[in-house]
Order: structure tokens, then sequence, then C-alpha cells
């Protein structure tokens, strides 16, 4: 059995004092999201600015990914002006 550990980081963000309409959109063009239109007769699945990188979504503002990619990360979220916090953390995985 063979393991290794996986350097993290946990993004956890907060959008204060903002109407649900638009904490809506900032996470659509955050995360991305699915499109239909015309009855559902076509689909779309449009990519977030968070995509490239991995993201895991733990919950409702909060994410896990790679450190490799925490200046862009923060740099993203840091644009929204919400509060972020961020946690190291190491993952071992057992493959």
């Amino acid at each position: 059995m063979f393991s290794s550990i996986m350097d993290k980081i946990l993004f956890v963000f907060v959008f204060e004092g903002r109407i649900p309409k638009v904490v809506s959109k900032i996470n659509r063009s955050l995360f991305g999201y699915f499109d239909v239109s015309h009855n559902g007769l076509y689909s779309y699945s449009r990519l977030g600015l968070l995509s490239n990188f991995g993201v895991q979504r733990v919950s409702k503002g909060s994410f896990i990914v790679d450190e490799l990619y925490d200046k862009q990360v923060f740099d993203i979220l840091s644009k929204f002006n919400c509060k972020i916090q961020r946690y190291y953390i190491k993952i071992k995985k057992v493959l």
C-alpha cells in the first residue's frame, strides 16, 4: 500500500451585506454553472474563473485547492471584496 501527503489549502469566504441575487451571480462566475435554453433543447456547461484550478467544493463559501494555485485563487477572490480565510492543510491519500 502506498500513501502520499498532498499540500492543500482550504479557502473560506463570506460575502457580508449582499443580497442573494448578487451572491448567486458571484458564485456562478467563480464556479461556473449548467445552462439550459429553449425548453431544454440545448444545454451548456459554463466554466467559472476557478474551473482551471481543480477546485473541490466543500460547502457554500468553502473549497479546497492545491497549494500550487494559492496566489492565483487568492487574487481572483480578492476582486470580489469578500472576507477570505486560508487554512493550509495536508491530506493523506492512500493508493
